[in-house]
């Protein structure tokens, strides 16, 4: 009886683990001809390249350091460096100082000019790659001057830089230390200056009076007195003519009053004081502002102002400015009890003389005058 041969299943490619005569790994191979571990292919007694392993993409996003170059760090970094001195200015240099207003011109022509420096750099890096740019284009179309310098970038990130720095130095000071008195330039009501102030002292005496204004209000008080004189006549003959004209008696003692202050005031001086103190009344007003002015070449106390006889809308200003004037010492010699603050507040009063004692008589509110700071 003969017996017939069962063939063998056959095995498994990708499960035979074939020898690599090569290194000796033991890997299967699977369908390929090679060795994956070294690429050795046995028929043709040599090595092919493997193909490289898959690179895992790393889920980690990337940072700000990785996104934005170098030179932009160092121009963030001064534009940052710029804003944070102009804080500085505005919180250590006092408000409507002349040193703050040094301060924001010097800042602003400094930026001016850094930035002038990078922009002229840009236009002739541009008018020496094309012809279309004209001088009026540094003006008139920045973009199209600023294009080649973009395209070069980081090549010429210094003129970059230097427009960004200067652009941040003038609206800092513009916007951040504010020194500049802007209401004053362009409004023609601004204040008056005060009469020239002596070196760390304040103001000097009363400012002299045009020979004009005197005449003019001269004039004007006879004119005044002419007029009223010549009404009283005219009432006096319609009186005998008509009852309903005459003047009543509460006309006349008006008349009479205007005729009267209108001498007063002709007899009147004025003189530019300094207020060195005043007394609180609450916590948003004061009772009474002390007042200094020069007197023989010396700062002396010569006469207090209530409060009532300021207007309102000065009161309020006044009060404001003075919570943040305080000091610790009197910048005069008085016997009152005040709060003391830094001579800067100025005004112009009017007073009808002297006392033996070097005050001021009858002193009545004038005008506010510009702040005037003394030097430190």
């Amino acid at each position: 009886m003969s017996q017939t041969a069962t063939p063998a299943p056959p095995k498994d490619a990708k499960s035979e683990a074939t020898t690599c005569p090569s290194c000796g790994s033991t890997e299967p191979w699977g369908f390929s001809s090679w060795c994956p571990s070294c690429g050795f292919y046995p028929k043709l007694q040599t090595r092919v390249e493997a193909p490289p392993a898959p690179v895992e993409e790393s889920e980690q996003a990337a940072g700000l350091t990785d996104v934005l170059p170098p030179w932009t760090w160092l121009m963030g970094a001064g534009m940052l460096g710029v804003i944070a001195l102009s804080f500085w200015a505005r919180l250590t240099i006092e408000a409507n100082s002349s040193t703050r207003l040094l301060w924001a011109v010097l800042q602003m022509l400094v930026g001016a000019i850094t930035f002038s420096v990078g922009h002229a750099t840009a236009y002739f890096i541009a008018i020496a790659k094309t012809d279309k740019i004209g001088p009026f284009d540094a003006f008139m179309s920045p973009m199209a001057v600023w294009r080649p310098t973009f395209v070069q970038l980081p090549k010429g990130a210094s003129r970059v830089c230097l427009a960004a720095w200067g652009a941040t130095a003038v609206l800092a000071a513009l916007l951040i230390v504010d020194g500049i008195p802007w209401a004053s330039l362009f409004d023609g009501t601004a204040k008056k200056k005060a009469a020239p102030n002596l070196l760390h002292s304040v103001v000097k005496e009363a400012r002299k009076e045009r020979e004009s204004e005197a005449a003019s209000m001269e004039e004007a008080m006879n004119q005044f007195v002419g007029d009223a004189e010549e009404g009283n006549a005219a009432a006096a003959g319609a009186a005998g003519e008509n009852a309903a004209g005459e003047k009543t008696a509460e006309e006349l003692e008006k008349a009479k009053a205007e005729k009267e202050r209108a001498e007063k005031l002709a007899k009147s001086e004025q003189v530019d004081c300094v207020i060195f103190g005043y007394t609180p009344e609450g916590k948003d007003d004061f009772g009474m502002l002390l007042l200094a002015t020069i007197v023989k070449g010396r700062l002396t106390f010569v006469t207090s102002l209530t409060a009532e006889s300021l207007p309102l809308e000065t009161r309020r200003d006044l009060i404001t400015k003075l919570k943040t004037l305080h000091r610790n010492r009197p910048l005069v010699k008085t016997t009152l009890d005040a709060q003391w603050v830094q001579p800067t507040l100025m005004m112009r009063v009017r007073h009808w003389g002297w006392t033996r004692d070097k005050k001021l008589k009858n002193a009545e509110f004038s005008e506010t005058l510009a702040d005037v700071k003394s030097e430190r």
